[in-house]
């Protein structure tokens, strides 16, 4: 392995790291869309009805 793709690794580290943790943030919100829709997926599942006129 050359330095510069050991030394870019390393300094990548931090970054991953928070990358990481903010997938586990979303991931865990559309759990819990997800099963707020009684399991339902896709656009008419996971959205709430439209309240307005012309709305479903």
């Amino acid at each position: 392995m050359s330095r510069s793709t050991y030394y870019a690794h390393r300094a990548a580290g931090p970054a991953r790291a928070v990358r990481e943790r903010a997938e586990e943030v979303l991931v865990g919100e559309i759990r819990v869309l997800h099963a707020g829709s009684r399991g339902a997926y896709g656009p008419r599942g996971s959205t709430p009805p439209c309240g307005g006129p012309g709305g479903r």
